[in-house]
Order: C-alpha cells, then structure tokens, then sequence
C-alpha cells in the first residue's frame, strides 16, 4: 500500500509540475484545510465595519434634511436628488469600487468624462489617459492612517481626489549619523504619490499620511507596468536632461546623486504672467526653483503707511490686520534668466515670481539638495543671492528718490513749457564759447 501511496503522489507531482516535498509528511499527505464558514452574523459585522470606514462617501443625504420613519419616503427623496445630478459622483465611485474586468465600455466612457479632466490624466496622451481611467480603482481612509511607509516595497500608487496628505522622509544627518525626520510640503488634490518606487522598482523612499479623510484613485502595481511605467520614464529622463544645462551646480554630483534627483524634481512649464513663486506660501519654501528656459520677473511686495504727502515705511513687514492708511507698494526688483536658481532659503518672504515668457522651471526639494552639498555650494549659492536681492527698506528708499526724480523731472519740464523769453542761459555752453572765440 505505502509503494502504491509513493507511485501516486509520484504521478500526480508530475503531472501538476509541483514539488511533493510540502505535501508529503512521512508516509501521509496533509490534508488540505477545508474553506471555513463565516456566519451571517460575522458576515454583518464585517459589513458594517466597511460601511463605517466608507461613510464619508457613502452619505449622500443631507444631515439638515428631513428624514423621516417612513422608508418609502426617504427613498423618493433620495431618488429625486439623483434626477438633480446630486448623487451623479457617488455613481461614478460605486463603479470604480468594481473590478476593471467587468466595467462595460459604457461605464468606462462614462469614467473618462467625470475624471479624466483631471490636471494628473491630462499630462499624458489620450489613450494612456483612457485606459489608466479605466484601471483605477476608488478608496476612502480616515484621518491618521499610513498609506506608505518608508522602506517597505510598493505594491500600487495612488492619485489624491480629495483631502491632503502628509509625507515624512527620514535621513541620515552627515555630520552626527542620527536620524532626522523631516515633513515635505503637503500633498494636495490632483497629485500623484507613490510612482516612484513602482517605476524603479525600489523600496518607498518616504512615509505618507492622511491628514485629514481623503479619497484616492489606486492604479496596481501591474496595471502600473502595464500602462504607465513607459511613459514616466521618459518624462523622468528629461529632468535629468536639465540636470545637465546646470553643470555649474550638478557637474560634482555623483549618479546615484543624479539619480534621486530625477527621482524626486519634477519638470513644470508656465505660461506668462503665471506666478511661479510667492513667498507668503509656506509650503513653496521647501522647494528651490531653477529656470531652465525663458526669464521670470521678481517682484518684492512692501507694506507703507500713507499720509497726506509722504509714504512712510512700516518696520513690522507682517502688520495684520491692516489699518485704513496702510497700503502694499508691489515693485519690480529684478529679472532672472535662464541658468539661476531661486528658493535656496534667502529672504523671500516678500517677494513673488512671475513668467515674463514662457518658462520652464525645474523644482527640486531643498532636503535633496542640503543631502547633497559638494563644496558647500548651496550655501554660498545662498548668500550670494541675500548680498543681491535687495530688503524691503533699501527698495522703500529706492521707491522714494525714484518719485522724487520723476517729480523734479516734471517740474523741469513744466517750467520749460511755460517759459515765454529765452536767455543767454538756455543756449549751450558750447556755442557760447564759440562765439567769444571769434
């Protein structure tokens, strides 16, 4: 019998193509566990929990309504409210909460319309836009829940519809070896997280984490492939084509420097008189701008107190909220071309960046560039940037000489229009010694 036993675990291993060494124990297969039942009562419970942890876009009904016992009633209400249009996202939700296989191609169409204008689908070609619509799926998560931890290996990427998110990067600090936590600038509706350990295949490079409840697209990590990788690619490799027109501040960096860098900067392009920069956002500090192409405009914005004559310079730059005779004086201060760098941590608390033309500016956050700081070039880059760019009293005092020349200018011209007799004065000193001469 135990001969026979072995010729057919034998046969069967062959067949199957498996190893018998998992399933063979001594001279008897292990039995395989028989799927165990779940209770309705366990089947409920769990249900509940998953319609807890997705109330926020379940609720459709206004907690103002009038919600009555009578349930027939309550459904002619909320069906009205679908006639309105009201509940037309909640659809498009419950469709994305279906597997993409059995989507028809008339939910499919009817996904692009409610989603694929969104500014993240948008920066790729129509059919990739299409089919990565088609492939997402629709999550909710609570407030304070990790949605990446630094480390671990990705397993999907995600596009934020609605709420924020937080994301925490931890390094090694160069000089002490401690590690540091630091907090990157919120992410916001319409930003996409998670692609970039899918498309190097590499472990997260940082912590994310709802702030608030918030809404996601999840696309897969083979959907990802699929799909997506190609494309990111390149977009990837034309910042590091920009990393190249800058060899005064990347020709020191090493590849894998380079590397992380393409990684994490991103590559944007604005139109004129977009704002590109604006000191009073905190979360545009975390960032340092380099302008690859076109010239940009830095306005710095001064807060003056107006009297019946004279402007007066107010020392609280931050004085709120403002009185009646106080006003801002917005100024031209300089221009900056192509190859020059902003945002390094200078003074920029007053100042706005605006596109003169159309401009391409590649934004790299500060943490990397600090992590990598051959010659200690940052930090000269800074100072030298805090020796040019005026502050707000040396402007105010230029602002001041500047009216009082336009204002003497005009009064020459005045007086010169209004003049009747010409005297000896008014004819040039060369032709004056002309005429003694002869």
């Amino acid at each position: 019998m135990i001969s026979t036993k072995y010729s057919v675990v034998t046969v069967m291993s062959k067949i199957s193509g498996r190893s018998i060494t998992s399933k063979y124990d001594g001279h008897r297969l292990r039995r395989r566990r028989k799927p165990v039942k779940i209770s309705g009562k366990n089947r409920f419970r769990a249900l509940v929990r998953h319609v807890i942890e997705n109330r926020g876009w379940l609720e459709t009904v206004d907690a103002s309504s009038d919600i009555t016992d009578d349930a027939k009633k309550n459904i002619r209400s909320i069906q009205s409210r679908a006639a309105k249009g009201e509940l037309r996202i909640n659809k498009v939700k419950k469709v994305l909460r279906k597997d993409y296989l059995y989507r028809t191609e008339e939910e499919k169409s009817e996904l692009y319309v409610a989603i694929g204008n969104m500014k993240c689908f948008q920066r790729y070609p129509e059919e990739i836009s299409m089919e990565l619509v088609a492939r997402t799926y629709f999550v909710y998560y609570g407030p304070n829940r990790i949605l990446f931890r630094q480390g671990h290996n990705p397993t999907c990427m995600g596009v934020l519809l609605k709420g924020e998110l937080e994301a925490y990067i931890t390094f090694k600090d160069p000089v002490f070896g401690t590690d540091v936590t630091e907090r990157m600038p919120n992410i916001v509706p319409g930003a996409m997280v998670g692609e970039v350990a899918l498309l190097h295949e590499i472990p997260r490079n940082s912590t994310v984490k709802t702030a608030t409840a918030v809404e996601l697209l999840i696309l897969n990590k083979d959907d990802f492939t699929s799909v997506l990788k190609n494309t990111l690619m390149k977009q990837w490799e034309e910042v590091q084509q920009c990393l190249l027109k800058l060899p005064h501040f990347f020709s020191r960096w090493t590849p894998d420097a380079v590397r992380e860098c393409s990684i994490m900067a991103d590559l944007k392009f604005y139109k004129r008189e977009d704002i590109i920069f604006n000191g009073e956002i905190k979360n545009q500090k975390a960032i340092a701008y380099f302008i690859i192409k076109g010239f940009c405009n830095a306005f710095q914005k001064i807060l003056v107190k107006k009297t019946e004559k004279v402007l007066q310079f107010v020392q609280n730059q931050e004085y709120f909220p403002l009185k009646p005779n106080m006003e801002y004086i917005v100024t031209k201060v300089c221009v900056l071309s192509a190859g020059t760098c902003f945002g390094l941590g200078e003074r920029t608390d007053s100042y706005i960046l605006v596109a003169e033309s159309e401009v391409e500016i590649l934004r790299i956050p500060l943490y990397i560039l600090n992590k990598y700081n051959p010659l200690n070039i940052w930090n000269r880059t800074k100072i030298s940037l805090d020796s040019k760019l005026p502050d707000a009293l040396e402007v105010f005092n230029n602002i001041i000489l500047h009216r009082k020349w336009e204002h003497f200018k005009a009064e020459i011209i005045s007086n010169l229009k209004h003049r009747r007799s010409t005297s000896l004065h008014d004819v040039a000193y060369y032709w004056r010694s002309q005429k003694t001469e002869l």
